[in-house]
């Protein structure tokens, strides 16, 4: 599975908000979700996946940044791992 939108997943603290903000003509903006573009971004999802699927990676799963790898022996498990994890 690739989580393709997966860095526009995570918000951003007030603070680090005004820290990657810029302006333009008609305004100053900042982004409210963290942009892909970030020096820090793939490491912060990283971080994030590791976190959220802690118990199943090197189980049943892989994690690389927004790639999920899934293996199972059987099919059925398969099917229950994958429920597992979009859940």
């Amino acid at each position: 599975m690739d989580l393709f939108s997966g860095f526009n997943q995570i918000g951003l603290t007030d603070e680090a908000k005004q820290k990657c903000a810029f302006s333009t003509a008609r305004g100053y903006y900042h982004f409210n979700r963290m942009p892909f573009g970030l020096c820090n971004a793939p490491a912060t999802f990283q971080r994030v996946m590791n976190e959220i699927f802690y118990d199943l990676i090197g189980k049943t799963m892989y994690v690389y940044i927004d790639d999920v790898t899934i293996y199972t022996r059987t099919f059925d498990e398969y099917l229950r791992v994958l429920e597992e994890v979009l859940n």
